[in-house]
């Protein structure tokens, strides 16, 4: 595990990698950096796994300093150190923000430490997966709305292309079929042919 330790105080640094040098925790490495600054260019590097960080540092302080490291650790479990009062009311301001955990360090021992970065991970493991999940579903929830929006849209225009045939069937319903007179029989009209030979045998002219 690959912990960032963002404290300016040396002491607390030994305190820290005292408490993990033996036990479970010996594949622990630590990563310590003494201000915000560097804090932020070592995060770039994309290895750290959880972060412990005091809100006192040169370039800042307060719950300033966990809301200014969070926008660059977003997915990190971040666990604050605090050395006093005034600081516990600020780590659990952190904590409604977002940080999973904090520390005293004047009482913290190599159990506790250890459970607090180990919780941290899962935790925010957990938050993550959550996450996505929560995303994932709205995002099957507005593809049905888009389905929905669509499949109407296509019902509309079905209903309308009924209504367009139905009213083309009544147009042709009420109109006469051609050739044929109002009433439906046949259009009578003399043989122009039979007409013609007649009138010649009449005449005398008939060649026949």
């Amino acid at each position: 595990m690959r912990i960032l330790v963002i404290e300016d105080n040396d002491n607390d640094v030994a305190l820290v990698r005292r408490l993990l040098a033996d036990g479970p925790a010996q594949s622990a490495e630590l990563v310590p950096v003494r201000s915000l600054k560097d804090a932020v260019a070592r995060l770039a590097n994309g290895d750290i796994e959880v972060v412990l960080l005091d809100l006192s540092l040169p370039d800042s302080y307060g719950l300033e300093t966990f809301i200014r490291l969070q926008a660059h650790a977003a997915n990190l479990p971040i666990v604050v150190l605090t050395g006093t009062d005034e600081e516990g009311q600020l780590a659990l301001e952190a904590i409604r923000k977002g940080a999973q955990d904090y520390l005293e360090k004047d009482r913290v021992d190599r159990w506790a430490l250890r459970r607090a970065l180990r919780y941290a991970v899962e935790r925010k493991r957990i938050e993550l997966a959550l996450q996505a999940a929560k995303q994932e579903l709205q995002r099957q929830v507005d593809n049905t709305a888009w389905l929905n929006r669509i499949m109407m849209e296509q019902g509309e225009e079905l209903r309308q292309s009924k209504e367009e045939v139905q009213e083309l069937r009544a147009r042709l319903a009420e109109e006469p079929p051609r050739g044929t007179h109002p009433l439906g029989a046949p259009r009578e009209g003399p043989d122009r042919g039979t007409s013609s030979r007649t009138e010649r045998v009449q005449s005398g002219n008939d060649p026949r």
